[in-house]
């Protein structure tokens, strides 16, 4: 009799440390998928947002852009506050996201999952670009749409989040306005 209590109890420890094991493996992803959405989420509000300035436009790159948006993350909302995205590779960590305002790091998460993110840009004819502004002397200070692509576009294997700016390309000008003294 208690060589088979025994064994019944070494069945349930193994049955308890397999149990330990796969729920953190599922809350380990489920961290991480939640970090994603809150990444993409937060990107999406940011660049949708964008407010066209001729003094500052945007500059984007393939790790990184920069400009103006009414929907910062930290700041007061509607304000035009000037934000940055960045992707940076770390060989302890892999893919770094980092999030800007008024060029202080308020957000860093580490995203071991991203091959080769790059953010790419649309132009008003639909044309993918690697960098914005595409061309010197060019006066759209905003493009349609700016997408995160992720993997190898080449052989079919990417994970694209595209997401449309709202606001206008250009910056608007308000010909009735309060004098000044």
């Amino acid at each position: 009799m208690l060589v088979l209590l025994s064994f019944a109890v070494l069945l349930m420890f193994q049955m308890l440390g397999s149990y330990r094991i796969a729920n953190e493996r599922v809350g380990a992803q489920s961290e991480r998928i939640a970090r994603g959405a809150l990444f993409h989420a937060w990107l999406a509000e940011t660049l949708a947002g964008q407010y066209a300035l001729k003094d500052t436009p945007l500059r984007g790159e393939g790790l990184s852009l920069a400009g103006v948006t009414l929907n910062p993350l930290y700041a007061s909302p509607g304000a035009p506050t000037p934000f940055s995205w960045r992707l940076d590779f770390t060989a302890r960590d892999g893919w770094q996201v980092s999030y800007r305002e008024y060029d202080k790091a308020l957000w860093t998460a580490s995203f071991p999952d991203l091959v080769d993110p790059r953010f790419v840009y649309f132009d008003a004819q639909g044309e993918e670009q690697d960098r914005w502004p595409p061309a010197l002397g060019v006066q759209v200070e905003l493009p349609q749409a700016i997408a995160l692509v992720d993997g190898d576009g080449r052989s079919g294997v990417a994970q694209v989040n595209y997401v449309a700016v709202h606001g206008p390309s250009k910056e608007q000008l308000a010909f009735f306005q309060p004098e000044e003294d």
